[in-house]
């Protein structure tokens, strides 16, 4: 059945992996259990068993020391590991307990390869304050050196440690991948036949991190892309990446001989595997900047569209532990294709174990249009560009994503700096050097009798800081020693030499021991624009001054002849020294130069005495004191030695408690760090509650496990054995709590109000990463009208109406994931308008009448609610209540118009309306009507009689006289007094 293959080399493969990928243990067993898969794919047509994975069965070795190396009040302590037939080896200190200004020195015992490391480099510690494992660079070879140096000025202590808790070794491959022909070649083969893929291949490096697998340079910025598979936490920093890593010729065994080893920064971001098979990470920005890695190894392009089916396509590896890149560009001796492109893209290039990260580059284009992760039977594939660039662009800085064709064709040197000029490189008669970058070199004197000085920016591990350090270049001909500006007639070979000189650096701590890099062009003739590039790593110890050591006797009887010695005081530069003593009363000493003697004298009582020695060379010196005690006699003459230092009992020291938040995707190991225990000499780790499991139970530091979604406390009891048998234990807690996130901020705001929800995750900071954070709000209808990615929602630009705020909170390794939710109302901003007022009523009214205006009509512009106020003129009574009003229509002799006006009023607007309103007088009765006559009247006929107003109610005869007896009421109707 066909699989796939992570192409990688794993190096803690059982221990860290599956921990993390418990689930996964079955499916790996079975795989191991399987044939070798290959990545030599013949077609190009996935098939749906591309979703099994075989995980990397080729790994590093780790091998235990667990040992404290260092060598307690020694100025060097010197350790040696060696194993026979490795490739290379890397250390990892679990505890490092030195005095600020101490270094360590890890090298190969040619000194070929040199690294130094300070206190800024190796006390880190984790978020909970345990002390972080240091690992250094690897070293080629089978064997290396760790120095341990206390520099002068620097004074041991009884409580320093350098705990070496185990280190990894790479043996010879024993393990093939491709079946069939592998078509990869050496990438140095292709700089003659196709010099565009040779570039490219430059700016690929080996990858040593948590597994083996290739990496490479992207764009114009300090960023490194390679699978999640091979790293995807923050041990990054643990890793390294081998650039320049290439067979010297066309032709040459697969052997490295100018590998520039650079240690990884931190991680920037990283995916789950398969789609999302991706990391991006830093260098270490001092070896990044100013090894010049940009300019000598170039950067890549990440094509941010999708590919097409049958682009051809290369690809530049490192692969099968191989530290030696290789291309591949033909299948079957044609041209590599693209067969499918999706989220993921397939190809048919040659691949092999250990070319997982590596970048598939388009022939035509030279950008990267795959992220290689992975081989099958039936075709290789890898994270397409277009979805890669979806998903890391956020972290990459504007106009970042920009191809850097690299200098190339890098020579390196480690030079070993002392007071003599050091040979760096030989060079052909017309050859001539110049700096990178614009970098200024200073010309003294000519080509018989001169040099060059340049400023470099260096790492002084003793102090910490970063300083700047001059050195002298000169170039050695027929012609004598002179600078580089000036070229010697001669056209015979010329040495490189590099030296340092106090003058040129009166700054500079006389106790520094100094890393960095000087990159030069070579130059093949004065017309040349290059032919080669040397990149010169720089490791300098200095020390001006002479450095006095005095031992002898420390005990002594009385008469017993005493010698006390200063002849292992030093001077690093070579000057004679000279020795002052310092005798104290009492004693009757004879010195010479570096020596002195004396019999002890006979005394009552126990006395210590203090002898100095002052070491001089030059106008520098320097002291160091020798403390002889000198025992009583007892009356019968014996000596009685003073009595033994009572055995202090052991005492277990444990880091802090430990708080962590459980993670979806993967278990996770945290360190029970006991290795500040004093007086230990055996250690036992037991659970005493709790569900988290404990691994390494015998060892300082142990580890509790984690599992995925997994909660609650454990206990564990640390107890420690003395060498007297004496026991200490120490308790400390690991707890873990399911993920979750809150929201804080107001339920409701004004319109435009700048108000802000802020949402906090408790796994925020875990690691040192920031959680990430991803906003939506719906509106009432569940239609998205606001997304954010940042820890703080704006609000400001809502509209009235009611919203859901969701937040998704989640651990940029995608191993943690929280939701929460939080409703608000965004109250509708008041227009700036008055509001508009309307007045209902009669117009007229008749004298005594009631009569009502209402002002319900009118509207609020700005939603607000409504006040009303209401005025008369000329003034009469009236009842006002909110947007009514009421009268009785006055009586007067003449017609009165009476205006209302009523005041409407939103929040500080107002708007006014007026209404009239005719109140008639009251009618005078005037008889000028028609005197009754004795005939018939239909209704509603006035009349008067006697006086008085008549009017009929109906049809009357002629003997219905109004106001007549018997007729009263009917039919005539009595309308009062006639004037």
């Amino acid at each position: 059945m066909p699989f796939l293959i992570i192409q990688s080399l794993s190096r803690e493969f059982m221990q860290k992996f599956m921990i993390k990928h418990a689930g996964l243990v079955p499916l790996i067993l079975l795989s191991l259990a399987t044939t070798a898969a290959h990545a030599n794919a013949k077609t190009i047509t996935p098939t749906s068993s591309d979703s099994s994975i075989q995980y990397p069965i080729q790994k590093a070795t780790k091998v235990a020391y667990a040992k404290d190396i260092l060598n307690r009040g020694a100025e060097t302590t010197t350790v040696e590991i060696r194993t026979t037939g490795s490739q290379w080896s890397k250390l990892y200190f679990s505890k490092i307990a030195l005095p600020k200004g101490a270094y360590i020195e890890i090298s190969n015992p040619e000194r070929t390869e040199v690294s130094l490391y300070g206190w800024r480099d190796f006390m880190r510690t984790y978020p909970n304050g345990s002390q972080r494992t240091f690992s250094p660079t690897s070293i080629s070879g089978d064997t290396t050196v760790i120095q341990i140096v206390y520099p002068q000025g620097v004074t041991p202590g009884d409580r320093d440690s350098v705990y070496l808790a185990y280190y990894e070794i790479k043996q010879g491959d024993k393990l093939k991948t491709i079946l069939g022909q592998d078509e990869r070649i050496h990438a140095i083969c292709m700089k003659s036949t196709n010099n565009a893929f040779y570039q490219r291949s430059q700016a690929i490096g080996l990858a040593s991190m948590e597994a083996s697998g290739t990496s490479w340079s992207v764009g114009n910025q300090n960023l490194m892309m390679t699978n999640h598979h091979i790293v995807s936490d923050d041990d990054v920093e643990f890793g390294e990446v081998w650039f320049n890593s290439r067979a010297d010729a066309c032709g040459a065994s697969d052997s490295a001989q100018n590998v520039v080893r650079i240690k990884a920064g931190k991680l920037i971001t990283t995916g789950q595997g398969s789609d999302t098979d991706y990391t991006l990470f830093t260098l270490d920005q001092f070896d990044y900047k100013n090894a010049k890695i940009k300019t000598l190894f170039g950067g890549l392009r990440i094509q941010e569209k999708r590919s097409a089916v049958g682009e051809t396509v290369y690809i530049p590896q490192h692969g099968s532990g191989s530290s030696v890149a290789k291309i591949a560009h033909t299948k079957d001796g044609e041209a590599c294709k693209i067969s499918v492109v999706g989220t993921k893209t397939y190809y048919n290039c040659d691949t092999q174990s250990g070319a997982s990260g590596s970048p598939v580059l388009s022939q035509k284009s030279n950008e990267v249009v795959a992220l290689h992760r992975a081989g099958s039977a039936t075709a290789n594939n890898g994270v397409s560009s277009w979805f890669l660039w979806e998903k890391i662009k956020s972290f990459m800085p504007a106009g970042s994503n920009v191809e850097v064709l690299g200098v190339g064709d890098v020579v390196t040197a480690t030079v070993n700096l002392k007071a003599a000029p050091v040979l760096v490189k030989s060079v052909n008669g017309n050859a001539s050097f110049e700096t990178f970058d614009g970098d200024e070199m200073v010309h003294f004197g000519s080509a018989k009798n001169g040099y060059s000085t340049l400023a470099v920016e260096a790492k002084d591990v003793v102090s910490g800081n970063i300083v700047q350090v001059t050195y002298r270049l000169a170039l050695k001909s027929a012609c004598g020693l002179g600078n580089l500006a000036q070229a010697c007639a001669s056209t015979s070979a010329k040495n490189l030499h590099i030296s340092y000189d106090d003058a040129d650096n009166p700054n500079l701590e006389t106790n520094a021991a100094i890393t960095s890099w000087i990159p030069l062009k070579i130059l093949s003739s004065p017309t040349a624009t290059k032919e080669q590039a040397l990149l010169m790593k720089i490791v300098h110890v200095h020390n001006t001054g002479p450095v006095a050591y005095l031992v002898g006797k420390k005990i002594a009887k009385a008469n017993e002849r005493v010698s006390l010695s200063g002849g292992a005081s030093k001077n690093p530069e070579g000057k004679p020294l000279t020795y002052q003593w310092t005798v104290p009363a009492g004693i009757d000493a004879t010195v010479n130069n570096s020596g002195l003697t004396f019999n002890a004298p006979v005394l009552a009582a126990d006395t210590s005495f203090t002898f100095v020695i002052k070491v001089t060379a030059g106008t520098k010196s320097s002291k160091a004191s020798h403390i002889v005690t000198v025992m009583k006699t007892d009356n019968a003459g014996e000596i009685k030695p003073p009595p033994l230092p009572p055995v202090s009992p052991p005492q277990a020291i444990v880091g802090g408690n430990i708080n962590t938040v459980t993670t979806a995707s993967y278990g996770f190991a945290y360190k029970l760090d006991g290795s500040k225990s004093l007086r230990a000499e055996k250690y036992a780790w037991e659970k005493l509650s709790g569900p988290f499991n404990l691994r390494n139970a015998d060892q300082a530091i142990a580890e509790a496990i984690v599992g995925k979604n997994q909660t609650g406390e454990s206990v564990y009891q640390l107890t420690v054995t003395g060498k007297d048998g004496k026991q200490h234990q120490a308790n400390l807690k690991v707890a873990a709590v399911a993920t979750s996130v809150t929201i804080s901020g107001a339920n409701a705001i004004n319109q435009g109000a700048v108000v802000s929800l802020l949402a906090q995750a408790n796994f925020s900071g875990a690691g040192g990463v920031a959680a990430v954070y991803s906003w939506k709000v719906r509106d009432m209808n569940g239609v998205i009208v606001l997304q954010e990615t940042q820890q703080q929602l704006n609000l400001s630009g809502l509209a009235g109406g009611k919203y859901q705020a969701t937040v998704e909170a989640s651990s940029p390794h995608g191993g943690r994931q929280a939701t929460a939710q939080h409703a608000v109302t965004v109250i509708k901003k008041l227009e700036n308008k008055p509001p508009i007022a309307l007045v209902a009523g009669p117009r007229s009214a008749e004298a005594g009448a009631a009569v009502m205006l209402n002002a319900a009509g009118s509207s609020a512009t700005g939603g607000g609610t409504l006040r009303y106020d209401w005025k008369v003129s000329p003034q009469l009574p009236f009842n006002a209540n909110g947007a009514k009003l009421t009268f009785t229509a006055p009586q007067s002799t003449q017609d009165t118009i009476y205006t209302f006006t009523v005041s409407v009023m939103e929040g500080n607007r107002t708007a006014e309306k007026t209404h009239l309103v005719l109140v008639h007088k009251v009618a005078e009765n005037v008889c000028d009507i028609p005197q009754w006559e004795k005939k018939s009247y239909k209704g509603g006929i006035e009349v008067r009689v006697n006086g008085r107003r008549y009017i009929s109610r109906w049809f009357t005869e002629p003997h219905h006289i109004p106001g007549s007896a018997g007729w009263i009421g009917a039919p005539w109707k009595d309308n009062g007094v006639c004037k």
